[in-house]
């Protein structure tokens, strides 16, 4: 069904449709008036209406990174679980030093770094033991607070839309950060004005609603139990959709893909099989994240 009054984020048409399958997997229908929707033009997917930024932001604070629940504009924020310092951060140490020494190839003689999205400030504190100066964005008070009392960081406490810093960068890093913007192009007329001439972005976004998450819903109807964290991501990146706003910038994908074997180790025969599948699904673009250098071409 085509709804008028819907407006895409990434090329701004009004010639959309309801993705009701979409919506269906994050159990929207019937609990929330937002739903998914497909741009017909460039192809992109996001969440219309959204819900308020006041909320969003409310949202990156301490629940977000302890999983203990808490309220945020009297709405309950329910706890994940998982504690982002022990069990996610921590996990991706040998990711962060990979990912620096990626850009540090494609950009030898780089200075300094900026992180969007810094979180509790493991990346930065990995950037600086290898040399660079680092400069932090990160808007949850209590992530900042965690970032300053382990590493002495004095992170930047703004969206990366507000900053008013107006230095150059030759490194910037956005790790699952842009997906929760409503207004990408903002973010990225930004980054243009931050980076250095001959400056790298690298970025990571989730790749939601894959192949093997649309066949557990159509076999099983497996999805997931509706709260507030199933509308934080008001835009759902596929590969071309990335490029094509990265591109509408003036920036050059330098390489992207779709899985990274090494992040996740097979344990057994059933870990084996299902990181073979997730192997031949990124054959064909499908995958669980995505992330993608990118540099403002020659």
């Amino acid at each position: 069904m085509k709804i008028r009054n819907s407006k895409c984020p990434l090329c701004s048409s009004t010639n959309c449709r309801r993705e009701n399958l979409y919506s269906a997997i994050l159990n929207l229908p019937g609990n929330i008036e937002t739903n998914i929707h497909c741009c017909l033009g460039c192809g992109a997917y996001f969440l219309w209406p959204n819900i308020s930024d006041e909320l969003i932001s409310g949202l990156y604070e301490k629940s977000y990174f302890t999983g203990v629940s808490e309220s945020v504009e009297r709405c309950p924020v329910p706890g994940s679980g998982i504690d982002y310092e022990c069990e996610y951060a921590s996990a991706r140490i040998d990711k962060f030093r990979t990912t620096l020494k990626m850009l540090r190839t494609y950009v030898p003689g780089a200075l300094n770094i900026l992180d969007i999205g810094a979180a509790t400030g493991e990346f930065l504190s990995i950037a600086k033991e290898m040399g660079l100066a680092v400069t932090g964005i990160e808007m949850s008070s209590h992530a900042s607070g965690r970032a300053k009392d382990k590493y002495g960081f004095d992170f930047h406490q703004v969206r990366i839309e507000d900053y008013r810093g107006n230095e150059k960068f030759d490194l910037i890093h956005m790790n699952h950060v842009l997906e929760h913007t409503a207004s990408p192009h903002t973010v990225l007329e930004r980054i243009d004005s931050l980076l250095g001439p001959s400056g790298m972005v690298y970025v990571e976004v989730p790749f939601q609603f894959g192949v093997f998450e649309v066949i557990k819903y159509l076999l099983f109807r497996q999805r997931k139990n509706f709260d507030v964290f199933s509308v934080h991501h008001p835009v759902f990146y596929r590969p071309r959709t990335l490029k094509s706003l990265f591109n509408s910038h003036g920036f050059n994908c330098r390489s992207m893909r779709v899985f990274d074997p090494s992040r996740y180790p097979a344990g057994g025969i059933k870990g084996g099989f299902k990181k073979l599948m997730w192997l031949a699904a990124s054959l064909a673009y499908q995958g669980i994240i995505i992330e993608a250098f990118f540099d403002r071409g020659d």
